[in-house]
């Protein structure tokens, strides 16, 4: 590896603390390496976010050399050793057995650092660095691929889908990550095996799907990869080939982009079955759920609602993220509604500060007044709060006045 290609792993923050590990596991006799995602990344100089280890060292030695450990994944050779406030996910070598739930071998041996190398995914990621000699070993093939910029697998493909089916869908997404192509053969083998995704958790596609959705660059290409080779069909929900060009303009928002790929097969009363699929929190529900709202209120009668109206809409959770997907969306599939959709956004910001006027009313108020709680008094607040938002009460002695007017006081 050439010096300068090391430049973003010595910038790293995590830099000296990695190599503090190795250090201590050479100085106990031990072989020690970088592995994966950190060298790919200082070969195309990328910064580097996390340093993972590989050592003939097992994981008992490794935590008998580190004081703070966790032996989280021990029994496949995996501890996480804590240091400065870090943690390194440190490996011992490896050779993996059956894959017989696509994800996780049945048996695995320690081996040596040559068939730890062959067992991993792509080749792009099956490199070491020796950080203290400052030298790449590459047993797979991956320098070159960098170079030719291929996403290929290490080995025969259908082996390596095999073993972990979401690997699949995780070429794609490397693909899309570093603008790699995909090797000929690998996106074949996709192709032919795209159906055996299904066994794969709901969860960990999600995962995988969202890091696309998240890439700082356009992705239809990527997303159109994945319907070609099939996967789509088990990603779960539908798009039009003219979405995928809309998600193109929206910036690099998970959720927002969803709602972008499938903004016309969402219905707002099931969009829990959006959460269901794609293991969403409540509050990315909610968000999609408001965006559609905002959507959904697109239309020339808008125009003319009342201030209070317009108001109760602003007030929606995530209103600026549904009124920028609502802009994009106008400028692509609506262009001719300019009037409209300026009209929401200037009142919008008329009106953003103005949105929650204080309490002027409460029940103890009304009980006071001789009303008997009930729904009335639901009524009766919401009425005096849409006149503020209408500018029409500003005191409570004024909001006082007008129940009184209306219960004949």
């Amino acid at each position: 590896m050439k010096k300068e290609k090391i430049y973003t792993l010595k910038t790293s923050r995590i830099y000296n603390s990695a190599i503090i590990i190795v250090k201590k596991l050479n100085e106990n006799g031990f072989k020690a390496y970088f592995v994966g995602g950190a060298v790919r990344d200082s070969l195309l100089g990328i910064p580097v976010k996390e340093i993972d280890i590989v050592t003939n060292a097992k994981p008992d030695e490794i935590q008998s050399i580190f004081k703070k450990t966790v032996g989280v994944g021990k029994s496949f050779g995996v501890i996480i050793v804590l240091i400065d406030g870090l943690q390194f996910e440190v490996a011992t070598f490896r050779k993996d057995y059956e894959y017989l739930d696509g994800r996780r071998p049945v048996k695995i041996d320690f081996s040596d650092e040559k068939e730890d190398a062959l067992r991993r995914d792509f080749t792009i990621n099956g490199l070491f660095f020796d950080p203290i000699n400052e030298i790449i070993i590459d047993y797979v093939g991956g320098v070159k691929d960098i170079d030719d910029k291929i996403i290929r697998t290490i080995g025969e493909p259908y082996q390596r889908f095999t073993e972990d089916k979401l690997r699949m869908l995780r070429a794609i997404r490397f693909s899309a990550q570093l603008n790699f192509e995909i090797d000929k053969g690998t996106f074949e083998t996709i192709k032919k095996m795209a159906s055996h995704i299904e066994v794969v958790s709901r969860e960990r596609i999600s995962d995988e799907f969202f890091k696309v959705l998240s890439l700082n660059k356009p992705i239809s290409f990527h997303l159109r990869l994945m319907k070609d080779s099939g996967l789509w069909d088990f990603i779960g929900i539908n798009f039009d080939d003219k979405n995928v060009v809309f998600v193109d303009s929206i910036k690099n928002d998970p959720i927002i982009r969803l709602v972008g790929l499938c903004w016309n097969y969402i219905d707002i009363n099931k969009v829990s079955n959006i959460q269901d699929l794609f293991r969403l929190s409540n509050e990315d529900l909610l968000k999609i759920q408001n965006i559609i709202k905002v959507l959904n209120y697109f239309n020339d009668n808008i125009m003319k609602l009342s201030v209070s109206q317009l108001k109760r809409i602003f007030r929606l959770k995530y209103i600026e993220d549904a009124l920028y997907f609502l802009d994009k969306w106008q400028c692509f599939f609506s262009p001719s509604k300019d009037l409209v959709k300026n009209y929401i956004l200037s009142k919008y910001l008329d009106f953003k500060d103005e949105l929650y006027p204080p309490i002027l009313i409460s029940g103890e108020d009304l009980k006071e007044m001789g009303l008997m709680p009930g729904p009335l008094f639901s009524k009766i607040i919401r009425e005096v709060e849409d006149l503020q938002l209408e500018g029409k009460i500003k005191t409570k002695e004024q909001a006082l006045d007008y129940i009184k007017g209306c219960i004949g006081v």
